[in-house]
Formats: C-alpha cells, structure tokens, sequence
C-alpha cells in the first residue's frame, strides 16, 4: 500500500472517572482529505479524512482523535493545528498479511 503522510492518533480512556488520553504516533499512512466548498461564501474546507493504515489497530474507536503529522502536544485540548474525531474504523483483516489494513474516517 502506498503511503503519503504520518499521524498521531490520541486514544480516548477513562481512568478514575477522569479522561485520559494515550498519545500514539504512527508512520506511513495513506492519509485523503475531502474538500467541500460553502456555496455562498466560495470557502473551501477539509470535511472529513479518509485513512490507511497498512496493519490492523485494535484498540482505535470512535471518539478517539487523529492529527497529520507529529505533534508534541499530549491531548487533543492542547493541538494547535487541524484535527479530526474518528467517526468510523473498519478491520479488513481479510486475506494476506500485506493486505491486512485499517480504515480510518475522520470529521
């Protein structure tokens, strides 16, 4: 599969009643934005982000939140760039190894 970009993807938990948020950066993703463009207004903005990630990630699940590239930040409060909450994860552990993979969406 080929790959265009990084991500950090922060795992949503709950310890002691408390949100919790486990930092997990991963290289090699084939990461597609979608665009749409506000007709009144002529603005373009990324709507939601479709990812590949060229193995199987178990423990990712809605609500979790995804950013292109590396950050230092450690939870999603402190990200100063762009980022998505995940919305949608398909297994497709079908098949060989090299076609094992994970869907990620993103909005």
């Amino acid at each position: 599969m080929p790959t265009n970009k990084s991500m950090t993807l922060f795992h949503k938990g709950i310890i002691n009643h408390e949100e919790v948020w486990t930092k997990i950066y991963i290289d090699g993703v084939m990461w597609q934005e979608k665009t749409s463009v506000n007709q009144s207004t002529g603005y373009t903005d990324v709507s939601e982000v479709n990812i590949y990630v060229p193995f199987l990630i178990y423990n990712v699940k809605n609500e979790d939140v995804i950013v292109a590239g590396e950050t230092t930040a450690e939870k999603p409060s402190e990200i100063g760039t762009k980022y998505y909450t995940i919305t949608s994860v398909s297994l497709c552990d079908y098949g060989s190894d090299q076609m094992q993979h994970t869907e990620i969406v993103g909005k």
